[in-house]
């Protein structure tokens, strides 16, 4: 389920993250259980489907409500589920925001917010290193036995520097901060090269990971 939005408002609801970053044209499912969250999701609905998903600076903080990052992704619910456990919102992201300024605190945070858009950069450079992505991806993806190797082919068939940046960070489970700075990079190019050097590390855990497995097999 897609639905095209021409502009975003200029306000829009926060709905703050511990440890999901959302990506654009990504499709993430988020579990809502504090009930002032479940009344600003209850009241997206009934208005345009649109938020801000934004990851809170520090989770451990007992702070309501929460600090967030400045820059999130506006997104729209495009499935709802109540559950026992609580709701789950399936979130498609939009675009990259900024968030300028809170206007409202109450019952819920609701921001202005300026739409970011990507400083594009092509040339065979730029193809070079998405090649280099993809390969080091293709490498993670099989030594890993959590990606299914489906991914693979799926990040071939993006053909734009940023959206395979996004697309491959989104799969990996990276730390909480090297996402949120992938999200916070706007050029290309250096969300390019920031995407191999964590790939790059990823890999090697992946490599020392499958050496530690083969050694213990060794060693029974």
């Amino acid at each position: 389920m897609e639905e095209k939005i021409q502009k975003l408002p200029e306000f829009l609801p926060i709905l703050p993250v511990r440890d999901s970053v959302i990506f654009p044209r990504m499709v993430v499912p988020l579990m809502i259980r504090d009930e002032e969250y479940v009344r600003l999701v209850d009241e997206v609905l009934q208005k345009d489907k649109l938020l801000v998903v934004a990851m809170i600076v520090d989770p451990d903080a007992d702070q309501r409500p929460p600090n967030v990052h400045r820059v999130g992704t506006a997104g729209m619910i495009v499935k709802l589920t109540k559950t026992e456990e609580g709701t789950i919102l399936v979130v498609q992201g939009i675009s990259r925001v900024r968030i300028t300024e809170i206007v409202t605190e109450k019952p819920y945070q609701k921001a202005r917010i300026k739409e970011l858009n990507d400083i594009e950069h092509t040339g065979k450079e730029i193809e070079a290193m998405m090649v280099n992505a993809l390969n080091l991806f293709k490498q993670i993806v099989d030594l890993s036995p959590h990606l299914p190797p489906e991914l693979v082919q799926l990040s071939r068939n993006v053909d734009q520097p940023g959206p395979l940046a996004d697309m491959i960070v989104s799969t990996l489970n990276l730390d909480r901060s090297k996402k949120q700075e992938i999200l916070e990079t706007l050029d290309v190019k250096e969300r390019l090269t920031r995407l191999m050097l964590f790939l790059n590390e990823e890999l090697e855990l992946q490599k020392m990971g499958k050496e530690i497995q083969d050694r213990v097999r060794k060693g029974i």
